[in-house]
């Protein structure tokens, strides 16, 4: 109705590849605050594959959560430094 657009924001959880039944879950937040991230897994246990957003940080710290970085994100700092 009042013609602006509001921004949302999807935090996407996949499984593993290889898991018996893989799934993939879309969880809709209305900002990038970390708590959505924290509130969904909960207690969960394993290995978390992102970019190097700091809203995962204190999944981090608890240090049930293993972090796995994103190679997307890290190849632009091999470039910068080959580009020296």
């Amino acid at each position: 109705g009042s013609g602006k657009t509001d921004k949302a924001y999807l935090w996407v959880y996949r499984s593993q590849a290889d898991a018996p039944h893989p799934i993939v879950v879309f969880d809709y937040a209305p900002d990038r605050k970390g708590i959505h991230p924290q509130n969904f897994l909960g207690d969960w246990k394993g290995i978390l594959q992102t970019d190097d957003y700091g809203g995962y940080d204190a999944l981090y710290r608890k240090e049930q959560v293993t972090e796995a970085g994103c190679w997307a994100h890290v190849r632009r700092h091999f470039y910068d430094v080959e580009q020296r």
